[in-house]
């Protein structure tokens, strides 16, 4: 049985597609699609227990989020911005101490010349902290992204620090960027959700990487 959008729950009629034709919401698809694929797997194939249903919520909420990114990826829409944070800030409400959300970010680089209008999607996961509840453990996981240009070596030595290991000349980097200890104030300010989706709705030239 082959793994469709209507088999999986995954709506297929909020697809964007760019001046050009291409599809700039394609990244997020396909993120959507692996983390509805996981969440199928989990919830269906091991014992119904709390940290299967924790995981299986999560998973759920995550791919709701891809489809609303998705909507306004590439758009140069303003209310998708604003919609977009609304829907961060709601969702940061209802994450309960030592538990976790998961949301797509990125930027999306347009149209020029023979470079196609493409979106690169990252994963933030933000942990309320069960010690200090009002304050959430942040970390932007890079790793290449997903659908960007230059491939995951490039991305990685653009956006992640970097060590050579003396011993054997391997290259060591960090997978994730990590913020500790940010208040539940800051994630509820719609600013912070501006600048982190406005270069993912409205894309730019500057954002573009040749092969």
């Amino acid at each position: 049985m082959g793994l469709t959008g209507a088999k999986i729950g995954i709506s297929s009629k909020t697809d964007v597609r760019g001046s050009d034709g291409r599809n700039p919401a394609a990244a997020v698809r396909m993120v959507q699609m692996a983390a509805e694929v996981l969440r199928v797997a989990i919830v269906g194939g091991l014992p119904q227990r709390e940290t299967v249903a924790t995981l299986g919520k999560m998973l759920q909420d995550f791919t709701e989020s891809c489809d609303l990114v998705a909507r306004f990826a590439g758009t140069g829409d303003p209310a998708g911005i604003y919609e977009l944070s609304g829907h961060c800030s709601g969702q940061i409400s209802k994450v309960l101490p030592g538990k976790a959300l998961l949301l797509p970010l990125g930027w999306c680089a347009a149209a020029i010349e023979a470079l196609p209008l493409e979106a690169t999607i990252v994963l933030a996961t933000l942990r309320r902290r069960r010690d200090q509840p009002c304050l959430f453990d942040l970390a932007i996981v890079t790793g290449g992204g997903v659908g960007g240009a230059g491939g995951d070596r490039t991305a990685i030595a653009r956006y992640h620090p970097l060590r050579v290991e003396p011993a054997n000349a391997d290259l060591w980097s960090r997978a994730a960027l990590v913020l500790l200890c940010v208040p539940q104030e800051k994630l509820h300010d719609g600013g912070i959700w501006f600048v982190l989706y406005r270069l993912l709705v409205c894309p730019h030239a500057s954002l573009c990487v040749e092969s």
